[in-house]
């Protein structure tokens, strides 16, 4: 299996934090991978968030993951 890839967050403030964490009613990992800040959320600025990313889950081609970003 290849590495799940990257999803960047565009349209961000850069300078505020965010607080991203998946949003039901996405699945759940229920095979495969999720990243270590999956089960907690991860805080980053607007910033990195659009430049860099969160690492995606593995997920089958049938499950669906919907993140949000909550400015905190």
């Amino acid at each position: 299996r290849l590495p799940a890839g990257v999803v960047v967050l565009p349209g961000l403030d850069p300078d505020a934090t965010y607080h991203v964490r998946p949003q039901a009613p996405g699945d759940g990992v229920t095979h495969g991978w999720a990243a270590p800040w999956f089960a907690t959320g991860v805080r980053a600025t607007g910033r990195v968030l659009e430049r860099v990313g969160v690492r995606a889950p593995q997920l089958s081609p049938e499950q669906l993951v919907l993140l949000r970003a909550t400015r905190v």
